[in-house]
């Protein structure tokens, strides 16, 4: 998946994270959780953090 086909599932990926919102405590955990997911879900060989902080706008390791 590219960044361009992530978007198009953006508010279905944000309502399935937002299951999660109340077991990941602060919103700062929130927010790089959904770059995480992203990250996994994006094209790329290597899922370790660097890489994928690499591939995503606004990823920071």
């Amino acid at each position: 998946m590219d960044v361009e086909q992530l978007n198009s599932i953006r508010e279905q990926l944000d309502e399935w994270i937002n299951a999660f919102k109340a077991h990941l405590g602060r919103s700062e955990r929130v927010h790089w959780y959904r770059l995480h997911i992203a990250g996994l879900i994006l094209e790329g060989e290597r899922k370790s953090i660097e890489p994928m902080a690499k591939r995503l706008p606004g990823g920071n390791e």
